[in-house]
């Protein structure tokens, strides 16, 4: 099974194309919950970071988006048999 995800998908999320050009296109292969479970932690770990940038480390939304993301990474990982790629030392 193939899973294109596109980068409209994630452009309201990513806005680091200032330059206008926009259409960045990739193809992530693999069963359906594999690149469902990379989606779902790819999301998470960067509302994580926008939450840690905007309100510190200890601010509410930024455990409850922490949280998010540790539960989303194990189901990747779970899913894949796979360790996630952004792993801070805790």
């Amino acid at each position: 099974m193939v899973g294109t995800l596109d980068a409209s998908v994630l452009s309201n999320l990513m806005k680091e194309d200032e330059d206008g050009e926009g259409g960045r296109k990739f193809v992530i292969r693999g069963k359906h919950r594999d690149v469902k479970a990379y989606a779902a932690a790819l999301v998470n770990e960067k509302n994580y970071l926008d939450a840690y940038v905007e309100y510190g480390e200890d601010h509410p939304a930024t455990v409850k988006a922490r949280t998010r993301l540790d539960i989303s990474v194990k189901e990747f990982e779970s899913a894949t048999g796979l360790l996630w790629p952004f792993k801070d030392e805790v």
